[in-house]
């Protein structure tokens, strides 16, 4: 059975069976064509925001050639310079906003939209778009790899250690944990106020 889940405002490991939903894992092949969209482009690479970020800041790496690779358990150690680049081009940008909030630059295990693309997403988890907890959960889990940790694999493995469709569940279903000091927590709400007072320190 193909994976999939949702990582913006519609259901996480959901079937993809409708017609609607399969637009929808496609949208990215537009969105690196809308200006409105775009932060950069190059030759190999566009950065696009991301529609419904889970954070203050969060952007998309997206290779400009179609690949052919829609999830990083299809990388071999061939792709390490690409990643290697998208992770460099989403570094300058985090530089360029000028924030003392730190990022992330990664990927989803099993993602929600063609083709492969990076997220650079800074960690304050400050939208309106942060819903759920599994929102929450697919960005502060092993559920999110770091593109370091995918390019070590590929340069030790040629592939990147996969994980089961299960365990993948069971990291977006978990209790709400804080990224930054482990504190077990409730609910969204609480989360998001909680997050506030990590931020104040700062």
């Amino acid at each position: 059975m193909k994976r999939s889940t949702q990582t913006h405002d519609k259901p996480l490991m959901v079937k993809k069976s409708t017609k609607m939903s399969n637009s929808w894992t496609n949208c990215l092949f537009h969105a690196i064509k809308d200006p409105n969209l775009i932060v950069l482009k190059d030759q190999l690479i566009t950065i696009i925001k991301d529609k419904y970020p889970k954070s203050r800041h969060h952007f998309m790496v997206i290779p400009n050639e179609d690949i052919g690779i829609n999830s990083i358990e299809d990388l071999s150690k061939c792709h390490v310079q690409l990643i290697d680049y998208m992770t460099d081009k989403g570094n300058q940008l985090s530089h360029k906003l000028n924030t003392n909030i730190a990022f992330r630059f990664g990927f989803h295990r099993i993602p929600s939209l063609k083709p492969l693309h990076l997220h650079v997403i800074s960690q304050d988890f400050d939208s309106k778009y942060l819903k759920t907890k599994k929102h929450y959960n697919s960005f502060t889990t092993n559920f999110f790899i770091d593109s370091k940790t995918v390019i070590d694999n590929l340069n030790q493995f040629d592939k990147v250690e996969a994980l089961t469709d299960e365990e993948c569940n069971h990291l977006l279903k978990q209790e709400i944990v804080c990224h930054f000091c482990r504190l077990k927590i409730a609910n969204i709400p609480q989360l998001k106020t909680h997050l506030v007072k990590h931020f104040l320190k700062s």
